[in-house]
Parts: structure tokens; C-alpha cells; sequence
């Protein structure tokens, strides 16, 4: 053989050993990637979704809370204002009656006969009349006094030479020489010539002619006698209003006070003498003509309520300062409660959404850990999960799938094993074909002899050969057949994945439905229980309505006309009749009621038969799919059993060929003048066994791959 076709042919050889290296080095890359799994980094978890479902209810409460906080105190300010306001009226107007009782006492004095001609000095030579009328005098001062707890002293300031009278002194002898001219002449030089006010704040001479105590009369009665001799003073006393005002509880940390005309204050709750004629809000309710108000005020850094009651006269003027936390104390409360039950919903709303998650996602990494087991080849992996929720259902059409797949890949196997035995003996044939070739081939130099006799013998060879070139390719043709069946049968695996999922789905479906036409039939059974007890009711009424129309009937027949008495039963049966018929009202509602949650647990009852026929649309296609994957995997058999045959064939050829050969070495001395053809032909034959060889090599590269890829799988 020449040293070139030699070189030409290693040359060959070596190209096609690092071709089928390059292909296996590709192979290992699926290794590499099956090893590589999705690391997804999640960062919104099935966790933090729930927490935030939990936490939006827990918003809305706050907001809630926070909406009544607002409208509680915006109430009870209201309703303490109203009440307040209403206890300053009536309390201004029990003092204004107490000045009213004032007024009409002075004016008794003022008008009186015998004492108009006592202040004339008409008594000075009669002493018993004199007498007299100073003992009745004083006498109706101390009674007086006595009866009427708002005033404090009573005096009638005469002029010089006339004694005058006064309860301060407390006795029947008349005091010294009046000072009506100086005590008017103090009068005017305060208000103004006839402009005295029929209240005053003060009187300092009286005060010192008297030996009074300022700081006991809160303001005085100024009337002058109907002679014009005499001046009436009653001295309205302090304490009583310190006690009345005393007794008005307006809240924690309040002042009330009493404001005179001219600005004299008798302050409760307060140690300033003087608080309430300093503020702007008091100068301001002086200035309108609103009797009574309320205002919103900031008083020693603090936020204040300041409420006011004018009396009609416009003499003096109730005031009262509460602090705004006072009214506000019980909405307080309310903010409290709210803010520890919102902070214990949102406790509540955390541990709850921690437990359901944490739950989910044990149950969620049983799966993801099951899968990942089962991506990497793992068939015989069973997925677990404990109760009865949708996640049970998940795990069963998990189970299904794995079992299904795992069927697939063990008759996948098996298909392998035989594929594998018959590559494996082709292989073998074509190596012996090719060292039968070689052989041939070197043995062709020394032919020289008798192969024009042959030559019939060499053209059947090469046939024959040419044959087992085809057979060979066909069995290719099959097994790249098998694997498109192969790939064919994956995705109808994953079809079927897809159909079970969407069959899930739709079991939630149902199971939602099932749930709503559940609670439809509870709030039915509840109408029912209120339709038993509006009858009963019905029925009480309508036995009590009898007995009192019989008693009635017999009582007002026995009385005759003196029955009359018994209206009050007929009004009594009439309210039964009303009752009876509010019952019958309500039954009525409760009916329609019932039939509305009737309609709606029909209609809940239609919606869930739709989706279970649903399901059952998705079993059968999904029966219909694992049907097609039975028949792919019948095809595949029924391949296998082609390569089979052909391997058959492909052997009997050759056979046929060596028989060929070893009649051609027979004859070889004989046909050496045709050994230029023979040796060609020789050559055209090595060069298709090679091709043979490596045709087979590639397909037991292929079969190992293939095994590689389905060893990968465990199914037991």
C-alpha cells in the first residue's frame, strides 16, 4: 500500500478522534449546567405579602380611631359647653332673682308712709310714734336680713338730725345723726351727678361710718327715698355668692367668678382676686350683645375654655375659665384604649402572619426541595405534606407527575439498554470490516494473478458492501427518529404538568365557591331562627290581646255606664294589635331576606357545578395527553425493533461480503492481471468501511450520551 494513502487514512483517523472528543466535551456541559439551579433572590416573600394583608386592616383601625378621637372630643366639648352654659345661666339668674328681692326690698323702704315722715323729722316731738316706728323698722330689717341669705347688711342713711337705721348695729335704739348729703356728695364724685347706678361697688364712707367690712359685700343696692330725705343701702353679702359659685363643678382645675358692672370679682378656684377683668375675652363679651358664650382661649400656656352669662340688668356677669384637658379627659381615654388596641392588633396581626408564613413556607420548601431532588434526576422522591389544605392537592399531582415520569424514564432505560447491545455489535462489525479491509487491501500487492476472474466476485463485494453502508445509515435514521420520540414525549410531560396545574386552579375555584354557598346556608339557618322567634312573639301577643278583649268585654259589661274605666285596656289591647303587626312586619322582611340568600345559595351552587365540570374538562384532557405519551412510547418500541432487524440484515451482509473475499483470496493467483482494478476497487472498499467505522463510533458515542443522560434519573 503507498505510504500516502497510509498518511491519508491516519490523518482521517485522528480528525475523527478529537471530533468525537469535542462531542463528549460538549456532553459534559450538560453536566454543568444540570448542576446549576435557579437562585431567584426573592424580595417581596409570600411573608411579607401576608404581613402587609394583615397590617392594611390593622391602617384602617388607626385611621378609624384617630376619625372617633376627633369626633368624641368635638362631642363632649359640645355637649360640656351646652351643660355649662346652662348651669352659668341659671346661675346668674338665681342671683338676679336674689337682686330682684334687693330691689324690692329697698324700695319698700323708700316708699313706705311712716317712714317717708320719719325721714322729714315729723316724729322728733312724738317719741312713742317715733319709737314705734323705728321698732317696726328694724324689726322688718333684721326679718329681712334673716329670710333673705343675699343680703348682708341694710341701711337707711338719713340726713343730719334724723337717726338712721341699719342691721348693722343690731339693736331697737337708732344710730347716730345721719350724712345723706355727704354720703350722695361721694356718690357723684364717683359716677357722676346723676349718674348713679342703682348697683355700686363700694361705699368708703358708709363702710367707715358703720365700722364695715369691705371684703364681705360684693356690691351694694343704692335707691333714694321717695322724699328725697333718706338713701336706702343693702349690702349684697359675698359669701353667699363665694358658696353658690362654689357649688358649680364645671371640671377639674376650673375657675368661676362673678364680675361686677364696675369691675369687682369674687373668684372661686383661683388664688388672683382679680382674673377675669384682664382678658381680652371678657372685654370682648362685654362688647356684644350676646348674653351668654364661649370662647377658645390661651392662658398661661395652657389652652383654656372661657364661658360667660350676662345678667339681663347687666349688673354683674358669670365667668368660668375650664382647662381644655378637663373636657377633653374622657376622649383621652378613648385615644388611650385606641392606641393600646391598636398596638395589640398589630402584635396580634405580626404572630399571626409569622404562623402563616412560616407555615407556607415549611410546606413551600418540602416542594422546592422535593423539585430540585427531582431536577437532578431523583425520581424515586416522594413530596410530604400534612393536612387538608390546597397544598395537599398540590403535593397529589406532584406525587402523579414523579410517578408518571418515573415510568417514563424506566421504559426510556430498558429502550437504552437494547439500543446500547445492538450499537455495541454493530460497532464490532464494522471494526472487523475494517480490519477485513486492511487486510484486503494489503493483500492486494501481491494479487496479480487471476483477478480479471474475480473481478464479477470484487463488483458483488462492493454491492454487498455498499448495502451494509445503507443499512447502517438507516439504523442512524432510526435513532435520530427515537430521539425527536423522545423530545416528543418531554413536552407532553410538560403539557401534562400544565394541565394538572390549571386543574388545581380550578379546584380552588370549587373549593371557594363550595365555601361561599356554605355561608349563604348559615345566614339562611340564623333567618330561620328570627322568622321562629318574630311567630312566637306573634303568638304571645295575639293570646295576650285575647285575654284582655274577653276581660275587658265582661268588666264593661258588668259597670254599664261606669265602664268607662276600662279605656285603659282597650288602649292596652291596641298596642298589642300594634305589636302584632310590627311582628308581622318583620317576618315579612325576614322572609324576603331568605329568599334572597335562597337565590344567591342557587346561584353559588350553579357557579361551583361549573367549575367542577371544569375539572373534570381538565382530567380528561389531561387523560388524553398521558394516552399520547403510552403511544410515543409504543413507537419507540416498535423503532427499536426496526434497529434490531436492520442490525440482522446488516450482519447477514456481511457475511455475505467475507464470503466474497474468501473467494477472491481463493483465485488471487489467478487474476494478477487484473490486480490494477481489483486493487482499486480494494481501495474504494477500505475507504467506505472506514466511513462505516466511523458512522458506528459516533452512534456509540451518541448511545453513551444517551445512557449518561437517563442514568442521571433514579427511579428505585
Amino acid at each position: 500500500m503507498p505510504k500516502e494513502v497510509q498518511n491519508q487514512k491516519i490523518k482521517e483517523r485522528t480528525e475523527r478522534k478529537k471530533s468525537r472528543t469535542e462531542r463528549c466535551s460538549r456532553g459534559d456541559t450538560k453536566e454543568v449546567q444540570r448542576k446549576k439551579l435557579n437562585r431567584g433572590n426573592v424580595r417581596f416573600g409570600i411573608g411579607k405579602q401576608i404581613l402587609v394583608c394583615f397590617l392594611v386592616p390593622v391602617i384602617f383601625v388607626i385611621a378609624v380611631g384617630v376619625q372617633a378621637y376627633g369626633s368624641a372630643a368635638a362631642g363632649m366639648r359640645s355637649r360640656y359647653e351646652e351643660a355649662s352654659l346652662e348651669t352659668l345661666k341659671m346661675t346668674a339668674e338665681y342671683i338676679e332673682l336674689g337682686s330682684e328681692f334687693i330691689t324690692t326690698e329697698g324700695l319698700k323702704y323708700a316708699y313706705n308712709t311712716n317712714l317717708a315722715e320719719y325721714y322729714r323729722g315729723l316724729y322728733k316731738n312724738d317719741a312713742s310714734k317715733r319709737l314705734e316706728v323705728l321698732k317696726d323698722t328694724n324689726d322688718m330689717l333684721s326679718t329681712a336680713k334673716v329670710s333673705n341669705t343675699f343680703i348682708n347688711n341694710i341701711h337707711i342713711i338719713t340726713k343730719p338730725g334724723v337717726a338712721m337705721l341699719s342691721t348693722k348695729k343690731g339693736s331697737s335704739t337708732a344710730t347716730p345723726d345721719g350724712f345723706y348729703g355727704e354720703f350722695v356728695a361721694e356718690l357723684e364724685a364717683a359716677y357722676g351727678e346723676g349718674k348713679i347706678p342703682k348697683w355700686i361697688d363700694s361705699h368708703p364712707l358708709l363702710d367707715e361710718k358703720m365700722n364695715l367690712a369691705p371684703e364681705e359685700t360684693i356690691f351694694s343696692y343704692a335707691c333714694q327715698a321717695g322724699s328725697g330725705n333718706a338713701y336706702i343701702v343693702i349690702d349684697m353679702q359675698k359669701q353667699a355668692v363665694d358658696s353658690l359659685l362654689e357649688k358649680l363643678d364645671l371640671g377639674e382645675g376650673s375657675m368661676v367668678g362673678m364680675v361686677t358692672a364696675g369691675g369687682k370679682e369674687c373668684v372661686v378656684g383661683s388664688e388672683e382676686a382679680a382674673l377675669f377683668g384682664g382678658l381680652p375675652c371678657y372685654l370682648k363679651c362685654l362688647q356684644g350683645d350676646a348674653l351668654q358664650g364661649v370662647e377658645s382661649i390661651r392662658y398661661q400656656e395652657e389652652d383654656w375654655l372661657f364661658l360667660y352669662s350676662r345678667s339681663e340688668t347687666g349688673s354683674f356677669v358669670i365667668c368660668a375659665l375650664t382647662p381644655m384637658k378637663t373636657v377633653t379627659k374622657q376622649a383621652d381615654s378613648i385615644r388611650v384604649v385606641t392606641a393600646i388596641m391598636v398596638m395589640l392588633s398589630c402584635v396580634v396581626a405580626v404572630l399571626v402572619g409569622i404562623l402563616i408564613s412560616t407555615k407556607i413556607g415549611r410546606s413551600m420548601k418540602r416542594m422546592m426541595n422535593s423539585m430540585k431532588a427531582v431536577a437532578d434526576g431523583d425520581l424515586t422522591v416522594e413530596v410530604k405534606h400534612k393536612g387538608r389544605d390546597e397544598f395537599s392537592l398540590l403535593t397529589a399531582s406532584m406525587n402523579h407527575m414523579v410517578a408518571n415520569t418515573r415510568k417514563l424514564v424506566k421504559k426510556a432505560s430498558n429502550s437504552t439498554v437494547m439500543l446500547g447491545t445492538t450499537t455495541h455489535s454493530v460497532t464490532e462489525a464494522a471494526g472487523v470490516v475494517n480490519e477485513v479491509s486492511e487486510n484486503l487491501t494489503g493483500a492486494i500487492g501481491e494479487i496479480h494473478e487471476g483477478m480479471h476472474v474475480q473481478s464479477d466476485n470484487a463488483q458483488g463485494c462492493l454491492g454487498k458492501t455498499d448495502a451494509l453502508s445503507k443499512e447502517i445509515q438507516l439504523i442512524g435514521n432510526r435513532i435520530g427518529a427515537i430521539e425527536k420520540l423522545i423530545q416528543d414525549t418531554g413536552k407532553r410531560v410538560q403539557t401534562g404538568m400544565e394541565t394538572m396545574t390549571l386543574l388545581g386552579q380550578r379546584a380552588d375555584q370549587a373549593t371557594l365557591r363550595t365555601q361561599k354557598v356554605a355561608e349563604s346556608i348559615v345566614m339562611l339557618q340564623e333567618s330561620m331562627g328570627q322568622i321562629r322567634g318574630f311567630v312566637e312573639t306573634i303568638h304571645e301577643i295575639s293570646e295576650e290581646t285575647n285575654l284582655l278583649s274577653l276581660n275587658a268585654s265582661i268588666e264593661a259589661a258588668r259597670a254599664g255606664d261606669s265602664g268607662r274605666g276600662f279605656a285603659v285596656v282597650a288602649d292596652q289591647i291596641r298596642k298589642l294589635a300594634d305589636g302584632s303587626s310590627k311582628a308581622a312586619g318583620k317576618i315579612q322582611q325576614t322572609v324576603t331576606d331568605i329568599n334572597g340568600l335562597a337565590r344567591m345559595s342557587v346561584e353559588d351552587a350553579e357557579k361551583a357545578k361549573e367549575m367542577v365540570f371544569l375539572q373534570y374538562q381538565a382530567v380528561e384532557e389531561s387523560k388524553v395527553i398521558f394516552d399520547g405519551i403510552e403511544q410515543y412510547m409504543q413507537a419507540v418500541m416498535g423503532q427499536m425493533d426496526e434497529i434490531t432487524k436492520n442490525a440482522q440484515k446488516a450482519d447477514l451482509k456481511r457475511e455475505e461480503t467475507l464470503q466474497a473475499i474468501e473467494n477472491i483470496s481463493a483465485v488471487i493467483e489467478q487474476t494478477a492481471a487484473a490486480a490494477s482494478v481489483v486493487n482499486a476497487t480494494a481501495e474504494k472498499l477500505l475507504q467506505y468501511a472506514g466511513r462505516m467505522k466511523t458512522d458506528a463510533d459516533d452512534m456509540d458515542l451518541n448511545m453513551r450520551n444517551l445512557e449518561e443522560e437517563i442514568s442521571s434519573f433514579k427511579i428505585t
